[in-house]
């Protein structure tokens, strides 16, 4: 191998490393602080709090997760949005007739059908 990409390689594995036993460090001393003192055990406690996962991290793994969730729910809603109109303006140019579906009370769905070559008034059905 060349010696730069080993160098580079090794700049880029530091922080990493150094990150760990920091929190290593920081995990030794917050048992130190909780037993008083008492090194019993000490390296394996350590080890075992690394294992286990941190509810902070989880926490924000969860709310980056969730605010994608979010996002992919927001761009299914705009594509299904987009594709409902599609489909109701081929509809119209096949059949001639526009389907509305206007908003209202809640349990009550009203359709207005209009045709293209109006004879009389649009038609309304409610279910």
């Amino acid at each position: 191998m060349n010696p730069a990409e080993i160098a580079q390689r090794h700049r880029e594995e530091e922080p990493k490393r150094l990150h760990d036993e920091n929190d290593k460090l920081k995990q030794r001393l917050k048992l130190l602080e909780e037993s008083g003192g008492s090194v019993d055990d000490l390296t394996q406690k350590v080890e075992k709090k690394l294992q286990e996962p941190d509810a902070g991290k989880e926490v924000e793994e969860l709310k980056s997760q969730l605010t994608r969730e979010e996002l992919r729910n927001k761009r299914l809603m705009e594509a299904f949005k987009k594709t409902s109109q599609e489909f109701r303006e081929v509809c119209y140019q096949l059949t001639g007739y526009k389907i509305d579906i206007p908003l209202c009370q809640p349990g009550h769905r009203t359709h207005k059908h209009v045709c293209r070559f109006p004879t009389r008034l649009p038609a309304v059905c409610c279910e």
